[in-house]
Formats: structure tokens, sequence, C-alpha cells
């Protein structure tokens, strides 16, 4: 079985003040989307959010919102992922948004930001 999984987000929006959300769009593929039993669609449409967490320094925070997105592509699964920034808990900081799957046999997957690097990302 081979699995991917891909994350887009950002729009140079590392500055996060008055942001009391952070989105992330979020989308995995697998080979064997038609052979998922019913229980596993169940689990990817309406507990995935287990999965997924956010770590800022020694903070982790689930995801206050997460939303599947039908893309009409059956290998895929795709999601609008929100953490809650109230406390603004992620202003300015290195972050990771980390995925512990436990459908499609990826594993845990960690995606690492550094805010040197998001700064660099060019905006219109």
């Amino acid at each position: 079985m081979t699995s991917r999984l891909l994350i887009n987000n950002y729009d140079k929006q590392y500055n996060f003040e008055d942001k009391d959300i952070v989105y992330f769009n979020v989308r995995l593929y697998s080979n064997q989307s038609r052979n998922i039993s019913k229980e596993k669609i169940g689990y990817l449409d309406f507990d995935i959010q287990n999965d997924f967490s956010l770590v800022c320094g020694k903070d982790s925070i689930s995801p206050g919102i997460c939303q599947r997105i039908q893309n009409g592509v059956s290998t895929s699964y795709e999601y609008i992922i929100g953490f809650n920034n109230e406390y603004n808990t992620i202003n300015g900081k290195d972050f990771t948004l980390a995925y512990s799957d436990k459908i499609f046999g990826i594993g845990s997957v960690a995606f690492v930001y550094n805010q040197k690097d998001i700064l660099k990302i060019p905006s219109l």
C-alpha cells in the first residue's frame, strides 16, 4: 500500500495577530480508497480531528474545527483543520503540525514551520 500526505497552507499569514483561528488545508491520498471499510470511512468523516495537533513550544493544541471537503477525487480525503489561536499561542513562534495516522498506514508525520522560513515566502 502506498499513501501520501500533502499539506497546503499559508499564504504568508505567519503574522497571526488578530487571528483567532489558524487554518491548514490537509489532503490525504491512498491507493485503497475504494476498499476502505464503512467503519474507517466513518472515522475519516467524523473523528479524524483526533489525529491532528498543533505543537508550539510546550503547548499542544487540538483542532477546534475539522471539516471534510468533498473534492471529487476518490483516492483522496481533504480537510480544513482549524486551531484556536485566541491566546496568541503561536504568534511569532516556530510550530509543528503533527498527524498521527490510524487509517492509511502513513504513521506519524510532523510538519515543522520555522518563523524564518515562513517570512521568506513571497506574497502578492
